[in-house]
């Protein structure tokens, strides 16, 4: 058994530096697709479609309360299309199309999930506590793109709410959602005690006094979730944000990839460079690991909603300088000692070996502790990218 492992890791290795031997491209980078759509002031759902005729990703948004009760599909440019010179990127989304409703309306939309077969729309936002109407819309995904589709509904109600005063600190606010199993779960957005509590419903139309199956206390607001159709991941990805003493936004985070557990609390694996009220994550139908995950927000400091896209190929200049890097131990159990001896600032990502991110993270000139403690025992990928250097890779083993 221990030879067969050694056989599969020597492979691997192999595989890695063939990988880098050819592929001196590499380099992360995250695109910021800018939204022209005036009625798009939020894009509170997001779904991932395939790619479009010119190879481009397609992406579906729903906005906020408020917006008309239509989803939209809007094609962006593919992220090997960029010459990278830099790690941030701008570009325009495009609209390509759209899905009208027959028998739905916006009160307030919040989350946009979807199962091989169909598209659930969560008309479940909540802010004041005061809703007796919340419920999730369904529909065949064969019917996007068409017009005046008719909707299934779910309808939901809290089984613990008996005060329906209109409230500013209250734990029956939920904006995301995501299905699984035939099933479909709902995070509430943890307004009362930083709590966030985990709902779980049957796919199917009816009506449903919900219970909380589960919790976790967050130091973030819990806007939006996504999972992988078809296995690989059994925790969703979450996005959210948070604010300071004087209520302004302070930080936003990305992936969390964690159990659900009474006793967890939210350790952010990225944060965005600058603050964005982040309300909405898909993850990826393309093959990693061109596009990893896509996020989208709200308006924020006067500019309009915003798609964000992050990956690590693209169109670079062949770079042959390397990156100066001491790593130990390896294996390891708890922290990994990382130093950056090249004066240089990049990004670290960590990967298991089906090339999924565990963790994203800022990186620069210097010493480094990275926690890897609850990873679980297997083989992983750190890879390091800086701008004008080639890529470091590798492998480390989680005792």
């Amino acid at each position: 058994m221990k030879s067969s492992f050694i056989k599969v890791l020597i492979g691997s290795i192999l595989f890695v530096k063939f990988t880098l031997g050819i592929c001196q491209t590499l380099a992360p980078i995250e695109v910021t697709y800018h939204i022209k759509e005036k009625n798009m002031q939020e894009i509170s759902g997001l779904i991932a479609d395939s790619l479009s005729e010119h190879g481009n990703y397609t992406f579906w948004a729903l906005g906020d309360g408020g917006a008309p009760a239509k989803l939209y599909k809007y094609e962006l440019r593919n992220l090997d299309s960029f010459t990278i010179s830099q790690e941030n990127q701008e570009d325009t989304a495009l609209l390509l199309d759209s899905t009208t409703f027959l028998n739905a309306s916006n009160i307030d939309w919040e989350e946009l999930s979807h199962s091989n077969s169909h598209i659930f729309i969560g008309d479940f936002g909540n802010n004041n506590g005061n809703r007796t109407n919340l419920r999730i819309y369904r529909f065949k995904r064969a019917k996007l793109g068409s017009k005046n589709v008719s909707v299934d509904t779910l309808h939901i109600s809290y089984s613990r709410q008996i005060d329906f005063s209109s409230q500013r600190f209250h734990p029956w606010d939920c904006e995301a959602m995501y299905w699984k199993n035939d099933s479909l779960v709902l995070l509430s957005k943890g307004l009362f005690n930083s709590k966030i509590y985990i709902y779980t419903i049957p796919d199917q139309p009816g009506h449903y006094s919900i219970e909380p199956s589960d919790s976790f206390q967050s130091t973030q607001l819990i806007t939006g979730a996504s999972i992988k159709l078809g296995g690989g991941s059994n925790f969703p990805d979450l996005v959210g944000y948070n604010f300071n003493s004087s209520f302004k936004l302070n930080s936003v985070f990305g992936l969390l990839q964690k159990p659900f557990k009474n006793y967890w609390t939210s350790d952010p694996s990225e944060k965005l460079r600058e603050p964005h009220q982040l309300e909405s994550i898909a993850t990826p139908i393309i093959p990693l690991p061109v596009l990893q995950m896509a996020y989208a927000t709200e308006k924020y400091d006067g500019k309009n909603a915003r798609i964000y896209l992050h990956g690590v190929f693209g169109s670079s200049k062949q770079n042959i300088k390397q990156i100066e890097v001491s790593l130990y131990p390896n294996p390891v159990s708890s922290d990994l000692h990382l130093t950056l001896n090249t004066q240089a600032s990049g990004r670290l990502i960590i990967s298991d070996m089906q090339g999924e991110w565990i963790k994203n993270m800022p990186i620069e000139h210097g010493s480094h502790l990275i926690d890897v403690a609850a990873l679980p025992k297997g083989v992983y990928l750190l890879n390091l990218y800086a701008i004008n250097f080639a890529p470091y890779s590798q492998i480390f083993i989680k005792q």
